[in-house]
């Protein structure tokens, strides 16, 4: 029989065993058999694998990434370049100039094809105005526009910048926006209102169409005026003419001479 000296030392050889194997592995293994599983000061930690991320917890985006636009001052968003609703058979008239305070920035950038340029008025919340000169008088069929903010736009029309025809006031929503008319006019004011926090809205582009296949009606006066100079030069020619034949056309002059009556 196995005397218990020879016992207790095999179960101290498989102890030891177990152990090494144990260790080999990564398996936790704690001091005494009356430690708790769940101590963590007892366990050991592996370190992490080269190229692998710490920490897997995903980021949320950063809602500042990315340039601001410039002059926006209705809150973000791509302003639409094209009209859809752009009047079909209409002529879209050239816009020459245009005016607006001395204190206020150049306006042109309202009539640059560009809807990234803003004109972008800065008040005390009074109302402020920009007109649009045609370079002669059209018969003006639309005004459209696109605006940012908030406010409201009033349309007025005027043929010498001195006396003003209202047409009408309409509050700024998204996106393109206009007014129908039926007028005559070289000028075409557009006066910006505030909103109820005094702020104003800023114009992107501005447009205005007239009747299709349309001339000003400076440009048709002075067609009509050089019609009718010709009309009175072809008159004049042909009285001319006519003035050097005699009635029965020849062309000779009647000299009285002939045969008298027996």
């Amino acid at each position: 029989m196995t005397s218990r000296s020879e016992f207790s030392r095999l179960l101290a050889a498989i102890a030891l065993v177990v152990t090494v194997v144990a260790a080999g592995f990564g398996v936790d293994t704690f001091a005494d058999s009356g430690s708790s599983r769940g101590d963590a000061s007892s366990r050991r930690q592996l370190p992490a694998a080269r190229g692998t991320a710490v920490s897997a917890t995903p980021q949320a985006a950063d809602p500042l990434d990315g340039d601001p636009l410039d002059g926006d001052p209705g809150g973000g968003g791509t302003l639409p370049e094209k009209d859809p609703g752009a009047p079909k058979g209409r002529n879209r008239l050239d816009i020459v100039r245009s005016g607006r305070p001395n204190s206020l920035p150049r306006s042109d950038v309202a009539y640059d094809d560009d809807a990234s340029t803003l004109w972008t008025p800065e008040t005390d919340g009074d109302a402020v105005w920009l007109w649009l000169d045609l370079g002669g008088e059209w018969r003006i069929r639309d005004v459209r526009w696109l605006a940012r903010g908030g406010g409201a736009i009033e349309v007025a029309i005027s043929s010498d910048r001195q006396r003003w025809q209202e047409v009408e006031q309409v509050e700024v929503a998204e996106g393109w926006q206009g007014v129908a008319l039926r007028d005559d006019a070289r000028y075409v004011r557009l006066t910006l209102l505030p909103d109820n926090e005094g702020l104003l809205p800023a114009i992107a582009e501005a447009t205005i169409y007239g009747r299709g296949g349309d001339v000003s009606l400076e440009q048709k006066a002075s067609k009509d005026r050089q019609a009718k100079k010709k009309q009175r030069a072809k008159t004049g020619k042909k009285q001319t003419g006519d003035s050097g034949k005699n009635k029965d056309g020849s062309g000779k002059a009647n000299t009285g001479k002939g045969k008298s009556k027996r």
